[in-house]
């Protein structure tokens, strides 16, 4: 099996990971006489297996992915840094920042300005784009 569907593989164990963990906390105590719709203790021993199933299928993933380690580290902290730049205020110039009557001017200026920052997220975001590339090969091609 490829990364690729290793991924999805693990992600679908998340997923019935969690609605077994929510059928366990809100099956397990009913009134005395109403229905279980599922059994909390059959629920668990599933979820027991699916978890040692995922270990195993992370470690695999992680196993494969040793060679790409930086270019995952890497695209992560781009992603992270275009989200910071995308809230950096680039205000500058005169602002009326007063309430109720009261009027206050302020004003701004910024080292880092609108054109600098939409041009940094465009350099980075082509960084991103060429890194994301690089790893769907890589997942696609590397079996585990």
């Amino acid at each position: 099996m490829n990364i690729n569907k290793a991924l999805k593989e693990k992600n679908k164990l998340v997923k019935s990971i969690l609605e077994r963990s929510k059928r366990i906390t809100e099956e397990n105590s009913v009134i005395v006489g109403a229905v279980r719709n599922y059994s909390p203790k059959t629920e668990l021993n599933v979820m027991m297996e699916e978890i040692d199933e995922l270990v195993d299928l992370k470690a695999s993933i992680h196993k494969a992915n040793v060679e790409v380690y930086d270019k995952i580290f890497r695209l992560s902290e781009l992603k992270n840094l275009v989200k910071t730049l995308r809230v950096v205020s680039t205000q500058e110039g005169n602002v009326n920042r007063g309430r109720y009557g009261d009027t206050t001017i302020m004003t701004y200026e910024s080292e880092i300005k609108t054109s600098e920052k939409d041009s940094m997220i465009k350099n980075i975001e082509a960084q991103i784009e060429t890194l994301q590339e690089e790893l769907d090969a890589h997942n696609a091609t590397k079996s585990i």
